[in-house]
C-alpha cells in the first residue's frame, strides 16, 4: 500500500506491484516488475499468480502455523516496534477467526520465523517514501516492510491495523478486489493469471478504500476458496497450489551426534 498525502482516501497497494492477468494481455505485452531494486522484490475475491493459484496448506482441525518475527533493530524506537507489533497481532487475529485452518501468530525467535515484520528506512528522495506497507504472497514469501508513512502520518498509524488487515490478505494469496477491472486504454489493471472467484465488494479488504475491513462477503469467499482441494483446476485450467510454511532464516542447526567408536 502507499499513501498519498493529497487524497487520503484512496491508494494504490505495492505488493503486487507490476502483476496483471497474463490472459487478456497481448504477447508482446511488457510485465516486467519496475521496482526490481526493491528490497521486497516481487465469489469474487481475486486470486491467482502466473500459471498457478497459491494458497496456504490448511487444516481446521489442525491449523498450519505461520509463524512472523517483528526485528526490533528495525524501527525507529522502542514504541514504534511495540505499536506496530501490536497492530499486526490484531490484524491477525481478525483474519485467524475467520477459521481458515492457518494461524498466523508470533514466533518466540527469529529463528522460528516464517517470515519478519520491519521497518523500510528510506533515505530522502526515495521514491517509495510515501509507500505504507508490502507483504508477499504464499509461492514467494519475504518479509512485511512497514514505510516511515504508516508511523509518521497520524491518519495512516491509526489505522496501521486496517492496513495490515490488506496485506494479510495477500499474504493469504488474495489479490485486489479490482486485479480484473480494465484501464482506459483497454488493459486490465493487474498481470499474472489473476481470476476472481464468487462474490464482487467494491468495498472489499483487498479493494483500495483508505480504512480497509474484512467484510462478510471478504470471509464467505475466503472460507470457501479454502474449503476447496489442493490441485483442484479454476476457471482457464489453472490449479489451486498449496505451500508449506518455510523457516525464514532456513533449517534450524542442531547439535551432531556423536559417532560411535
Amino acid at each position: 500500500m502507499a499513501s498519498d498525502p493529497e487524497q487520503k482516501r484512496i491508494y494504490p497497494c505495492i505488493t503486487q506491484k507490476g502483476c496483471n492477468p497474463t490472459y487478456n494481455i497481448p504477447e508482446d505485452e511488457d510485465s516486467q516488475d519496475e521496482d526490481a531494486d526493491h528490497p521486497y522484490r516481487g465469489p469474487e475475491i481475486v486470486v491467482g499468480y502466473e500459471a498457478e493459484i497459491p494458497r496456504w496448506i490448511a487444516n481446521t482441525t489442525n491449523p498450519t502455523q505461520l509463524l512472523y518475527f517483528v526485528l526490533p533493530t528495525d524501527f525507529p524506537t522502542p514504541e514504534d516496534k511495540k505499536y506496530t507489533a501490536v497492530a499486526f497481532a490484531d490484524a491477525a487475529k481478525q483474519w485467524n477467526n475467520i477459521g481458515l485452518g492457518v494461524n498466523i501468530a508470533p514466533a518466540p525467535d527469529k529463528a522460528s520465523a516464517h517470515f519478519f515484520v520491519r521497518y523500510y528506512k528510506s533515505a530522502p528522495g526515495d521514491k517509495d517514501q510515501n509507500n505504507l506497507a508490502v507483504a508477499f504472497f504464499p509461492h514467494n514469501v519475504t518479509d512485511v516492510w512497514v514505510y516511515p508513512a504508516s508511523l509518521n502520518d497520524p491518519f495512516w498509524k491509526a489505522c496501521l491495523m486496517n492496513t495490515f488487515l490488506h496485506e494479510i490478505g495477500h499474504i493469504m494469496g488474495l489479490r485486489h478486489e479490482f486485479a480484473l477491472d480494465l484501464k482506459a486504454d483497454g488493459k486490465p489493471e493487474e498481470k499474472e493469471a489473476a481470476q476472481r472467484y464468487e462474490s464482487v465488494d467494491a468495498t472489499s479488504v483487498m479493494s483500495y478504500e483508505a480504512i480497509n475491513y474484512l467484510r462478510d462477503t471478504d470471509i464467505k469467499d475466503v472460507k470457501k476458496f479454502y474449503s476447496l482441494e489442493n490441485g483442484k483446476l479454476l476457471d482457464h485450467n489453472i490449479p489451486i497450489k498449496d505451500y508449506s510454511p518455510k523457516l525464514r532464516l532456513g533449517p534450524k542447526k542442531g547439535k551432531g551426534k556423536k559417532k560411535k567408536n
